[in-house]
């Protein structure tokens, strides 16, 4: 393997890294709201929201992974092309739903958890 070939797979590693530590952060906190839902009950006025908080922490999820695909699309595709501008603002525009999915699931479960009390 020449030099740059190493670097180019170093670089990707990190990459690789960086995504599953997004991944994980929405991912944890389902899981989390899973694993309270697993030791209480959840009364029937309080199932829409955690609802709605896994929908949120999915929205998170799907928005982080597609934050990755389009990062790459951007720097190996876009460059080159006219386009490449647009690609790297969506790729901001699902940062941004990435972390508001995370922030809107962490409230609609703190709602769930006080509603249980």
């Amino acid at each position: 393997m020449t030099l740059d070939q190493q670097w180019h797979w170093g670089e990707g590693n990190k990459y690789a890294i960086e995504a599953v530590k997004v991944l994980l952060l929405n991912g944890g906190g389902a899981i989390a709201l899973l694993t309270f839902i697993e030791n209480r009950t959840p009364v029937a006025a309080v199932k829409p929201v955690i609802a709605e908080a896994l929908l949120s922490f999915g929205v998170g999820t799907a928005s982080a992974a597609s934050v990755f695909v389009l990062a790459y699309l951007t720097q190996h595709c876009g460059n080159a092309r006219a386009s490449a501008p647009w690609w790297h603002y969506l790729t901001y525009v699902l940062v941004v739903a990435a972390v508001a999915g995370f922030i809107i699931g962490i409230y609609f479960t703190r709602t769930a958890v006080i509603a249980s009390r």
